[in-house]
């Protein structure tokens, strides 16, 4: 039946362009959850240097 398999490809479609986008919101969500943590000093690594490099672009903590 081409109909179905038309739908079924368009299916396809939106589901491997919605994975796409959710890995890519996924991946901005970690790095400004590593900036936060950084700033608020629960990281041990939570330097003025790594605040520096972290995705958050002010650091309150190290102004």
């Amino acid at each position: 039946m081409p109909v179905l398999d038309r739908y079924q490809e368009r299916i396809t479609g939106i589901a491997q362009i919605s994975g796409i986008m959710i890995a890519g919101i996924e991946k901005r969500l970690r790095k400004i959850i590593a900036g936060i943590a950084q700033m608020s000093g629960k990281n041990e690594r939570g330097t003025a240097e790594s605040c520096r490099a972290s995705a958050v672009p002010y650091c309150l903590q190290f102004k």
